[in-house]
């Protein structure tokens, strides 16, 4: 849950206090590539797996979807579209 992330309910200095830290700042995602080696992200393909800090995930988040389509729960017996595979 977002509300409970420190940097939702806080500015950065009031953080920085917070963890008792002497400063603090956040990278960008493409400092973060930097840091490791790459010019830079490739949106389109991402060299590494960042979807926590990007929200850009390679499949569809079922948990978090409004309403989940019925074939993702089908079985592949019963009346369900599954079943009519041959």
């Amino acid at each position: 849950e977002r509300s409970k992330l420190l940097a939702a309910n806080m500015e950065v200095a009031a953080m920085a206090e917070f963890i008792k830290a002497d400063s603090l700042a956040f990278i960008s995602t493409d400092g973060l590539y930097r840091a490791v080696g790459e010019p830079s992200r490739d949106p389109k393909c991402p060299q590494f797996c960042d979807a926590c800090f990007t929200g850009d995930y390679p499949t569809r988040l079922t948990d978090m979807a409004e309403r989940q389509s019925p074939e993702l729960l089908t079985l592949p017996f019963g009346d369900g579209p599954a079943s009519k595979v041959a």
